[in-house]
């Protein structure tokens, strides 16, 4: 008996919404004074001229002021000298950091695409913050104030307006039009104006009697520092803040993050639990692709070809792909263009069938399909719906790779618009290929980036087109994963019915079995 398993590539992001934090207990985590006094190190940041990137953070501020519902009010207590976070926890002091040396050795376990950190002082009985410290990477960003739309790098003002909702209490959000949301765009300069979401999230916080005095009291923890249990997150939520041990109260770290550093690969299995994978040495699939609207067959080929390239090339044990345009006798599958919107549901862009042995796992035959009535941009082109993406992550599906909580890989579920990173293949990718075929992945493996560079790196439609490149580090990995925020899918914006047709469609797909 074999049984066909689906998978689909879908646009859209599901469950949004703010989230405060709490502590062990469930006590949400926030102020009890009416004001809170921020300072500023004196230095600032020499990215930008004069004393201008007090008023980006002063705008920031008021930002957050400005909401029209019960809150504390951030006040401005001038700049001081000589001070360093976490040592005086009488201070909320913002600090820009320039160099490595000291940042890496404060924050070992904070990542190189970490922008900026919020780190929230609070008693972890009542969840009442006494203060917090705002560090900007400095050393490894370039801040700007400006509103000249091809001179903007990292907005500053958007990112202390982000890392203000920190500081009152507020964790990251899974909207993507919010000031909240986990990532951040070289260019952006959106996240200056808050959301509706986020709005609702600080009145929240602050809808009960706040300000009403608390009796503080410590933990009763020893000296230093000793991780807490991990919580587990749920699908499509971004890394969980480190929390950590630190005397009579909680030190609480959260971040800008581009990118994550956990590993949360998925593989599929069958439904006694086997893994599925390909028992041969080689993959040979038929490629039939003229059936696409707006992809030259020649042009289809020859990205998928260079797919094949960089699948091939990780150094783990997994089979190899090949693809030709002649249908041969060991063909085990099979490429194709179709109307997907019709086949599956709309706002798919590829599919993958794989019929497999239920009992043993092995994969026997599978078809890849793409949806002919997108428009697909090819590498080099400006980046509509990137079809090298596309193509990258349902050949992870034919190797038995599922749908990864990862952003920055290449198996997250979701493609938006404009972005070209999910053609390289993250850690996150490469481990969970060698988990399914067994190897071990060098410590200093980077993986092939064999693609022209694309212009603009943002959306026709909804958005600007972002005027640069994005960075790349000597792994050639893109350093920052520019993926374009607020709506720039290939679909209608909050697309719901469409996204919930389509989980409905595959449901229904993977009920369907067939006698071998």
């Amino acid at each position: 008996m074999t049984r066909q398993g689906y998978i689909a590539f879908f646009l859209g992001i599901l469950g949004l919404g703010f989230s405060p934090y709490h502590t062990n207990s469930g006590v949400i985590v926030r102020w009890y004074k009416q004001t809170v006094t921020v300072v500023y190190d004196s230095q600032g940041t020499p990215d930008v001229a004069g004393q201008a990137e007090f008023f980006a953070i002063d705008s920031a501020r008021t930002t957050w002021n400005e909401v029209p519902c019960a809150h504390p009010v951030l006040e401005g207590g001038g700049t001081v000298e000589g001070k360093m976070p976490a040592e005086d926890q009488n201070l909320n002091l913002l600090y820009f950091w320039q160099d490595a040396e000291g940042w890496n050795k404060e924050h070992p376990d904070v990542g190189s695409t970490v922008i900026a950190l919020t780190t929230l002082y609070y008693d972890p009985n009542t969840g009442a913050i006494h203060n917090f410290d705002m560090e900007f990477a400095d050393f490894n960003h370039d801040f700007t104030v400006t509103d000249i739309p091809q001179r903007v790098r990292y907005d500053l003002q958007s990112v202390c307006t982000h890392e203000f909702g920190h500081a009152l209490g507020l964790d990251h959000s899974k909207d993507p039009t919010a000031t909240m949301y986990p990532k951040m765009t070289v260019g952006d300069t959106s996240m200056r104006v808050l959301a509706q979401d986020d709005i609702a999230g600080l009145c929240s916080i602050y809808g009960a009697q706040w300000s009403a005095p608390v009796n503080e009291s410590g933990s009763g923890g020893g000296g230093g520092c000793q991780a807490s249990e991990r919580t587990s997150i749920p699908w499509l939520l971004l890394p969980m803040p480190f929390l950590l041990f630190c005397r009579v109260h909680r030190r609480m770290l959260v971040a800008v993050i581009l990118g994550l550093t956990s590993l949360n690969f998925k593989v599929i299995t069958t439904e006694t639990g086997k893994e599925v994978k390909w028992g041969s040495r080689d993959i040979s699939l038929h490629l039939d692709l003229s059936q696409s609207q707006y992809v030259f067959e020649d042009d289809a080929t020859q990205i998928l070809q260079t797919a094949f390239n960089v699948w091939n090339d990780v150094p783990c044990n997994q089979p190899t792909i090949e693809g030709t345009t002649q249908l041969l006798l060991d063909s085990v599958g099979s490429i194709i263009f179709q109307d997907l919107g019709t086949y599956v549901a709309p706002g798919v862009l590829g599919l993958t069938e794989l019929e497999y042995d239920a009992d043993s796992g092995f994969l026997s035959s599978s078809r890849i399909s793409f949806d002919s009535r997108t428009r697909f941009s090819l590498p080099g082109s400006f980046t509509t719906v990137d079809f090298a993406s596309v193509a990258m992550h349902e050949l992870g599906h034919l190797l038995g790779l599922g749908h990864t909580d990862v952003l920055e890989a290449t198996m997250f579920p979701y493609y938006y618009r404009g972005t070209t990173w999910q053609r390289d293949l993250a850690l996150d990718d490469m481990q969970g290929l060698c988990h399914i075929y067994g190897g071990e992945l060098p410590k200093d493996y980077a993986p092939l980036w064999p693609w022209q560079d694309s212009p603009g790196g943002g959306c026709q439609d909804a958005c600007e087109p972002f005027p640069a490149s994005p960075v790349f580090v000597k792994s050639n990995r893109p350093q920052y994963s520019l993926d374009t925020r607020r709506g720039c899918m290939s679909g209608p914006v909050g697309d719901d019915l469409s996204i919930v047709l389509a989980l409905v469609s595959l449901i229904l797909l993977a009920r369907k079995t067939c006698a071998s």
